[in-house]
């Protein structure tokens, strides 16, 4: 039988559900409302024979498309498994360049370690139960293991008050197996080798298939194990390759007239400062990094100081990284990104001329500067 609808038409569709549809027609019976998910047909139909009945009939609707979409958005989420126990996120898992990003404290706590969050400096650190230290800082696309530092190819990024990691880099760190599964993501947290009589770094590499110049590095062996010593085995991507992080980039038509407004940089300049900045600010916020090249900067232009970049970065007695040596390590890729905003007039830093950890020095001389700013641990002063 034909129904002869009048034209009122409803059409409501969901934000959290693109897939699905709720309609609401009006004829002489009274109201009525389909489900529709696209591509499937009607799902549901219901009809209500008086008109006061309508609100009743965008509710009912409303709460079957949440429940419909609900169970489609459930089906994309991957249920995650540690140590045989499935477990339920306080925070939403993630996905961003078809990697399965986690809430770092969630699975950190989950696998027993203690999470510290410190908010001047962005930096989360983890404590494992096997008495590793992990550190981490937002938007710094590297990873600190007992002091040792592992280039990423992801920044940790702040969501919502939570720091995301990709979870194999996560779980890894903290000497635990991933597996994939049928849609499925199990963590096994693994026992320590323990050292035996005759041992030695390639033959417990080799048993265990893994690369023995990794294995060393992760154990911070000099080349020789000790019977009872206590040995990760679980190789972290972090330590096992060679990881970089390659931000996005704008595409040829955003970038184009950028490109003509910068001024072409001075490479070796770019690659100088990028190395002071990363020995200086590292572990610091992105704009730290980018506020000690500002001082740099502020020197270069300032008649108390040389007249380039090289000058105030070799300036005797200024730079600690310039006196031992250590400024001739690579740079981060954030440390170049932040050399090449200072370069370019980014200012975090204001007019400062000077920086300093009143943590780590804290003298009259620096306590008498007037403060510019403060970023993440660093005074900036003049």
């Amino acid at each position: 039988m034909s129904v002869p609808f009048l034209n009122i038409t409803i059409c409501l569709r969901p934000s959290n559900n693109p897939f699905f549809s709720f309609i609401i027609l009006y004829n002489k019976a009274g109201f009525y409302f389909t489900v529709i998910k696209e591509g499937a047909g009607r799902l549901l139909c219901h009809p209500l024979l008086m008109m006061k009945k309508l609100c009743l009939t965008a509710a009912a609707a409303a709460a079957a498309v949440m429940t419909f979409g609900a169970a489609s958005a459930a089906a994309d989420t991957p249920d995650i498994f540690i140590n045989q126990e499935q477990v339920s996120m306080d925070q939403p898992v993630k996905s961003s360049n078809n990697r399965t990003l986690v809430p770092v404290r969630f699975i950190s706590e989950q696998l027993g370690a203690e999470v510290n969050w410190d908010g001047g400096s962005q930096k989360v650190t983890i404590n494992t139960v096997e008495g590793d230290e992990i550190a981490m800082t937002i938007d710094e696309p590297s990873i600190s293991l007992n002091g040792n530092d592992y280039d990423l190819d992801v920044i940790p990024e702040l969501d919502n008050e939570r720091t995301y990691l990709p979870l194999r880099h996560a779980a890894e760190l903290m000497h635990t197996e991933v597996h994939w599964a049928d849609g499925d993501i199990t963590l096994t947290s693994v026992n320590r080798y323990e050292a035996a009589e005759g041992d030695s770094v390639e033959s417990i590499a080799s048993g265990l298939g893994v690369d023995a110049d990794d294995f060393a590095r992760l154990n911070q062996l000099d080349g020789s194990v000790s019977p009872g010593q206590m040995l990760r085995t679980v190789i972290p991507t972090a330590v096992s390759n060679s990881l970089s992080y390659e931000p996005e980039t704008a595409s040829a038509e955003e970038s184009e007239p950028q490109a003509q407004q910068e001024p072409a940089l001075n490479e070796s300049e770019v690659d100088l400062l990028a190395r002071l900045i990363h020995q200086e600010a590292r572990g610091q916020p992105y704009q730290g990094k980018v506020a000690v090249g500002n001082v740099v900067m502020n020197r270069v232009d300032s008649n108390r100081f040389p007249g380039t970049v090289s000058g105030v970065v070799n300036q005797s007695g200024q730079f600690t990284p310039a006196m031992n040596g250590t400024i001739n390590r690579a740079a981060s890729q954030r440390s170049i990104e932040a050399a090449r905003e200072a370069l370019q007039g980014a200012s975090p830093a204001g007019s400062a001329l000077f920086f300093h950890n009143p943590r780590v020095t804290n003298t009259s001389y620096f306590r008498n500067m007037s403060q510019v700013t403060v970023i993440g641990d660093h005074r900036f002063a003049r």
